[in-house]
This record gives structure tokens, C-alpha cells and sequence, in this order.
């Protein structure tokens, strides 16, 4: 039996399921990507309307 921790057997330098699985885990990689980059947008612009500063803390002097 695998535990949960032991990786994947994908071999990518062959044709077929190897290959299909590393590219639905670069698909879902890179839905990830685009729908975190939504959704920090959309809380930025959120924070703005409720007129909430937005970024980085400013500097202490």
C-alpha cells in the first residue's frame, strides 16, 4: 500500500498516461494561477470601495 507522502510513478518521457497526467496537473496549475490572481483583485478592489488602503504598510521613520 502507498502512503500519501510517497510521489507519483508519472513518466513524462513516454507517450500516453504519463504524459496526459503531467499536463491536467499543468492545466489545474494553471487555472490555480488565474483564479488567485481574480480573486486578489477582486478583494482589492473591495478594500478601495469600502476606502481601505490598499498594499504594503507604510514605513515607520
Amino acid at each position: 500500500m502507498r502512503a500519501r507522502a510517497d510521489p507519483l510513478p508519472i513518466d513524462t518521457a513516454e507517450e500516453g498516461m504519463g504524459r496526459v497526467a503531467f499536463l491536467l496537473l499543468t492545466l489545474f496549475a494553471e487555472m490555480e494561477r488565474a483564479f488567485t490572481a481574480e480573486r486578489a483583485a477582486h478583494a482589492r478592489a473591495v478594500a478601495e470601495a469600502d476606502g481601505e488602503r490598499v498594499g504594503r504598510p507604510e514605513r515607520k521613520k
